[in-house]
Order: structure tokens, then sequence, then C-alpha cells
């Protein structure tokens, strides 16, 4: 069995009257890599930028959730400030997003990771024991 990922938000065909009007949250396209290994599945996002502070990952219902929601508060001094910089070419941009995957029945939900580092957020979940593939040899 595999992890499925499904949109949180799917994504939806609107005109741009209401695309300006909607308070709908945007899906937001974050690279991902799924990898299967005898004892784990890895789970990587690729989001450079981003701050660990602000992610939230949980497991309900046999599916793990992954989500992001920056919490800026502005001073009034800060918006008055005229920005100094402006981007000429923008690769990437930071944006809440939530992503939720369907978990196969062998992986400890109790034993999840998560690790963050250099713009990577690497979710480790562990397979069941029981479950593991086993080598038999011929005698």
């Amino acid at each position: 069995m595999s992890i499925t990922r499904q949109n949180a938000y799917p994504i939806r065909k609107r005109s741009l009257v209401s695309n300006l009007f909607s308070n709908d949250i945007e899906t937001v396209h974050i690279p991902t890599n799924i990898k299967e290994t005898t004892n784990e599945f890895l789970i990587e996002l690729i989001v450079p930028g981003f701050k660990k502070e602000f992610f939230d990952i949980g497991v309900e219902q046999n599916k793990l959730s992954i989500s992001y929601k920056s919490i800026i508060e502005k001073n009034e001094s800060e918006e008055a400030e005229v920005p100094t910089e402006k981007f000429l070419v923008k690769g990437y941009e930071v944006k809440d997003f939530a992503k939720v995957f369907r978990l196969p029945e062998n992986v400890e939900v109790n034993n999840l990771s998560a690790k963050f580092n250099q713009g990577i957020l690497v979710v480790s979940l562990p397979k069941s024991e029981e479950k593991l593939p086993v080598k038999i040899q011929v005698q």
C-alpha cells in the first residue's frame, strides 16, 4: 500500500471577478517527494524561506495533515515604512498552505517525527514491525 496525497483546498475555476473578491484560502504548489524504505516512509516538502515554528503536523483518521500558517503582526510604524528593495525575479513565495496524505495501514502513527533543515521539511513515518517484509533463506 502507498501514501496518497489529497489537496486540502481543491483548485476551482473562477472568474476574474470572483478571484478579486474571494476570501478562500489559495492553493499553493509545494514540491513534495515521497520515499519508501524498508523501515519507513519519508515525505519531503521543499519550503525555502519558511519558518519551522509555523508548521502544524498531525494525524487524524489515518490522514497526515501538514499545514503552514504564518502569524505576522505589523506595527503602525512598519506599515508606514517604504520598502527599500523590490523583487526583480521571484522564484518562490512563502504562503500559507495545507496538504493531506492518506496513510497506509502499516504506519506507526505514534512514532512520527519531523525535521526542518535548510528549507526542506522531512516527515518520517515508521512502518509497523509486524508488517515489515520478511526474508526467508532457502536451506
